[in-house]
């Protein structure tokens, strides 16, 4: 039979394999690009086993779907968000829990209509584990991806709401003949990237910088949880601890 600490470590192991299965199939549902069928089934299956064994590289596949549909809108849009997408990774490399939560939270913001509420409450609940700073810095990572693929990707308006975030759009990058991983790499990508952060920058500080204050209360909403979160000493502090970082938001 299996000893308490051995059967932790076969439920955790399995609750990775659950996790990156379940992230890795909304974001596939979302973020739709030319892996479909069987490919993106073996896809999630192998992710699933991987996660089982090394719970961080299964995790770090949850987001697959995120990068090659990035890719069949351009290499540069595709470069800036595997950038983006690689500091996650960085940041999560001793919670490998966190990233696929973030990939589920970002999926069901962009792409679920009144899912606003629940995809912010799962953003707040996992930084709440971590200390400030680094909580700061992932809310920071999430505010500027999910801002980035929407002023970007979605139809030119004056405004978009996402993921309880009002996004001027420009509607710069479309669907197009999908560009290759090596394609990432060149000169022209580099430069196309360069161009596409400008506009991005523009739109951060156009209507007022209403972009860049909401990205900067992201920031102090993960700061603001992660620390009540330490300090508090009783359930009813939790519940005000989330209520404020929410309000914030």
């Amino acid at each position: 039979m299996l000893s308490a600490t051995d059967a932790k470590k076969v439920g955790a192991r399995l609750s990775a394999a659950a996790l990156t299965l379940i992230a890795f199939s909304i974001t596939s549902r979302i973020f739709q690009s030319n892996i479909t069928g069987l490919s993106e089934a073996t896809l999630a299956i192998i992710s699933a086993v991987i996660a089982i064994i090394y719970p961080f590289v299964g995790a770090a596949a949850s987001g697959t779907s995120l990068i090659f549909w990035s890719l069949s809108r351009g290499s540069g849009f595709a470069l800036v968000i595997a950038l983006i997408y690689a500091a996650f990774l960085v940041k999560t490399l001793r919670r490998w829990w966190l990233l696929p939560i973030l990939m589920i939270s970002l999926s069901l913001s962009i792409g679920v209509q009144g899912m606003e509420l629940i995809s912010i409450a799962m953003l707040l609940a996992a930084v709440a584990l971590m200390e400030p700073k680094e909580a700061a810095t992932i809310t920071l990572l999430y505010a500027l991806l999910l801002s980035f693929t929407v002023a970007l990707s979605f139809p030119q308006t004056p405004t978009t709401n996402r993921g309880m975030m009002i996004i001027p759009t420009a509607g710069v990058v479309i669907p197009q003949q999908s560009s290759s991983l090596y394609d990432i790499f060149s000169i022209k990508t580099v430069e196309t990237a360069s161009y596409l952060l400008t506009i991005y920058i523009q739109l951060i500080f156009s209507n007022d910088m209403l972009l860049l204050l909401q990205i900067f209360t992201f920031a102090v909403s993960g700061y603001t949880i992660s620390k009540l979160t330490r300090t508090a000493n009783s359930r009813l502090a939790l519940l005000y601890a989330g209520v404020l970082s929410s309000g914030l938001i």
